[in-house]
């Protein structure tokens, strides 16, 4: 294991030079660009595109009751670029009034999105992460609420509100067996989900599922 982690972490990395870079568009969270790169031993610049998300975002897995008796809050939501419904988990941009604080965007976006909130454990489950690396540049945080209960209405707007987001708080063996059948199809959230149940040690309680 040490052996095959260390080769895949020396892998030494190629940072070609930005020749040029040119908008194709903007907008407060997303731009696109065309980028001129230039590697290293190569004798002529080849065109990048690529989509900068710039305002960090937050995946949330939350919870209610405790041990075996948890739930999992997933979310349904009409998704355009797929075309059709997805299940996935809340998620939502980080915003100025949040402070830098991933927990307090995933508490608020929780409580605007499902009514759900006033975890009784909350920590930060893993950062920095990213997706579709080769055309997307990305920062993202994973937050576990753990405890939470139903305290009001959601209070959905805009594209939330046409999005048709709903609430659905599931067993974590739904969970498992959503993803296993390919129900839930969006890398991040699954990411999140193993990420938070490795985390609370539901992967070894509901091994028998796999």
């Amino acid at each position: 294991f040490l052996t095959e982690a260390h080769a895949l972490l020396s892998v030494p990395e190629v940072r070609p030079e930005v020749r040029a870079s040119r908008p194709m568009d903007k907008n407060p969270y997303v731009d696109a660009t065309t980028e001129e790169l230039l590697f290293p031993g190569s004798p002529e610049p080849m065109s990048y595109h690529l989509l900068t998300i710039h305002s960090p975002w937050v995946l949330i897995v939350a919870t209610t009751g405790v041990h075996n008796d948890q739930r999992v809050i997933l979310t349904t939501a009409y998704r355009h670029p797929t075309g059709r419904v997805r299940i996935e988990i809340p998620a939502g941009f980080m915003d100025d009034q949040d402070q830098s604080d991933p927990l307090v965007t995933g508490k608020r976006e929780l409580l605007e999105e499902t009514g759900y909130g006033e975890p009784t454990h909350e920590r930060v489950i893993d950062s920095g992460v990213t997706a579709l690396d080769g055309v997307v540049r990305t920062n993202g945080t994973y937050v576990l609420l753990e405890g939470v209960s139903l305290i009001r209405p959601p209070q959905l707007e805009g594209h939330e509100q046409q999005a048709d987001i709903r609430s659905h708080p599931c067993h974590w063996i739904t969970v498992f067996t959503l993803m296993d059948a390919g129900f839930i199809t969006s890398a991040t959230t699954k990411s999140a989900l193993l990420t938070a149940a490795r985390r609370l040690g539901v992967l070894i309680r509901h091994r028998e599922c796999f």
